[in-house]
């Protein structure tokens, strides 16, 4: 009975381990490639030809997160030995399942986000929240910070067009050009 106790208890310990390890490795990848989050292109253009912004790495960084929560959710679940324990079932299987459930929701919003410049508005299309425009016209002014541009529109209402959305640096000329008066083509004698 003693030498059943002490490999179970070398079981969990190993277990143990493996599951910090794993906890540990997962943050220290997000970490390393967290600098693809920022990654983006100076023009980037719908089927249309019109300025677009997306995310062009998020989704897949998260995608990748997700799966590596997933992974540690299932290989926990499949371990029998976390089935005597309610509590280690619940934080080593449980708790990253909904991490990873999550986390795919958030690369799906990060996916499907796309804001479209045309002449009149931005529109702008993201999964679960729909859509949204602005009217050009509205534009009061845009504020440049450091984290990147806000466009201010009547009616109390912004959009940021942050550094690491690719096509940022195509779309704020644009939408400015967009906005400044045009000359009137028939002048008043």
């Amino acid at each position: 009975r003693g030498r059943l106790c002490d490999r179970h208890t070398e079981l969990a310990l190993k277990n143990m381990l493996r599951t910090i390890l794993f906890s540990v490795a997962g943050p220290i990848t997000f970490a390393l490639l967290a600098g693809l989050f920022m990654r983006a292109r100076k023009r980037e253009l719908d089927p249309s030809g019109r300025p677009l912004l997306r995310y062009l790495a998020a989704p897949y960084l998260m995608l990748a997160c997700a799966l590596a929560f997933l992974t540690v959710a299932i290989y926990q679940w499949l371990d029998p030995v976390n089935h005597s324990y309610s509590g280690n079932l619940m934080l080593l299987s449980y708790l990253p399942a909904s991490a990873g459930v999550f986390t795919l929701c958030y690369a799906g919003y990060f996916l499907t986000y796309r804001a479209t410049l045309t002449s009149t508005a931005i529109e702008i299309y993201r999964w679960p929240f729909g859509h949204k425009t602005y009217r050009l016209k509205d534009l009061e002014r845009i504020e440049n910070r450091e984290s990147g541009a806000t466009l201010h529109f009547r009616d109390n209402r912004h959009f940021t067009v942050y550094r690491h959305y690719s096509g940022g640096t195509h779309f704020l000329p644009t939408a400015s050009a967009n906005n400044s008066p045009k000359p009137n083509p028939h002048p008043v004698r």
